[in-house]
């Protein structure tokens, strides 16, 4: 348990918050199995605080709860900047189309691709989507989440179509 924490602490110090969470999360199941919890130390690793400026910074610039972009980031990145994955970049794992169309509304210089691997500006353009999903869906928290993973149009035709009448589905 000791060594596992050192290393986690040292991951993130190195600025390697992806590899300290697969760390922390895969180490630490024997101790979840023999006593039914994490240490709060553990717990603390497993959410943490990484990019915090500018999530703060573009959160409330766009009206969005930070928390909810921050556990956007971790479940679909882990924090990777850098991740390409299933044509998703960056940080918020959006994809490529959806991203020129927001940076062309947000007035940013658009430097191809590569623009979606600057945490500042990924995170930026992440928070603006999440914020307009939000609005779209009348803040219906479950629908926007689902629209942020599958595109606005399909739950849309879900709504519509009555195909899904629970809301648990959209919950994981």
């Amino acid at each position: 348990q000791i060594h596992v924490f050192h290393k986690t602490s040292i991951l993130y110090k190195l600025g390697k918050p992806e590899l300290a969470l697969k760390s922390i999360e895969t180490g630490t199941k024997n101790n979840l199995k023999k006593y039914g919890l994490y240490p709060r130390s553990m717990i603390k690793m497993f959410y943490p605080i990484v990019y915090a400026n500018e999530i703060k910074k573009f959160s409330e610039q766009y009206r969005v709860d930070p928390l909810l972009i921050m556990a956007l980031i971790k479940e679909t990145s882990r924090f990777s900047p850098n991740l390409l994955k299933q044509k998703k970049y960056g940080l918020t794992q959006l994809e490529l189309d959806i991203c020129k169309r927001l940076n062309t509304r947000l007035g940013m210089q658009w430097k191809g691709k590569n623009t979606l691997f600057i945490p500042e500006k990924n995170i930026k353009i992440g928070s603006f989507y999440t914020s307009w999903l939000l609005e779209t869906f009348n803040y219906y928290f479950h629908y926007a989440i689902a629209s942020y993973n599958v595109g606005p149009k399909i739950v849309q035709k879900w709504i519509k179509g009555d195909i899904v009448q629970d809301l648990q589905v959209f919950q994981d």
